[in-house]
């Protein structure tokens, strides 16, 4: 009936505009990992408003008209599932340029994990834009669900080591910067006589 109508826009609504969101923090995310510094607050601000108006506007189009099925997929999976991976091949694109040409692991894993599963999304697009175009639609290999699993698994992974070798490099510039501090005056940055006796 009606009530369950209700509920199913709901919960579509609820999953469009977790999705569309999920680009936005993506993005976010990987500007601040790759550049290392804060996105600037006015897009901050904005454009998880527009995710989240452009998610109830691809649930709330054609939600009345029971003979627009392939539309209303069109719209909550085709469109939703292309931005993806755009979004998701653009922050393997920006992770590796910034910090994939080190010799640390962890962000090379980011990466790839990232660019793999960009290209998912966008085989889930084509597969709405197949849809829409002639009317038939395609099924769905079980080993996509095997890959996502790996997929995820591999981007939790090169997270993790990140998180290792960021702490490992801070380390390393701490120790530095104390072997600094005691062979060097603090306010000249000129040797002392700890250097010179070292050295000696």
């Amino acid at each position: 009936g009606s009530v369950d109508a209700d509920l199913r826009l709901l919960v579509s609504g609820i999953a469009q505009v977790s999705g569309y969101l999920q680009i936005v923090f993506l993005l976010f995310g990987t500007w601040q990992f790759a550049l290392e510094r804060k996105l600037p607050s006015r897009p901050a601000r904005l454009l998880p408003a527009a995710a989240a108006a452009l998610g109830l506007l691809s649930t709330l189009a054609f939600a009345t008209d029971p003979a627009a099925g392939h539309l209303r997929h069109f719209l909550r999976v085709g469109v939703l599932s292309l931005l993806a991976g755009t979004g998701f091949v653009a922050a393997a694109w920006l992770v590796w340029r910034k910090r994939g040409r080190t010799l640390d692991m962890g962000p090379k894993l980011v990466a790839l994990a990232l660019l793999l599963y960009g290209l998912e999304h966008v085989q889930n697009a084509f597969v709405a834009f197949y849809w829409l175009g002639t009317g038939t639609m395609l099924e769905e290999s079980p080993a996509l669900t095997y890959a996502n699993f790996v997929i995820q698994l591999l981007m939790g992974i090169g997270m993790v080591t990140c998180l290792l070798e960021d702490e490992r490099g801070a380390a390393e510039r701490a120790a530095g910067q104390a072997e600094h501090l005691a062979y060097h005056d603090p306010l000249t940055e000129l040797p002392n006589r700890q250097l010179f006796l070292d050295r000696l």
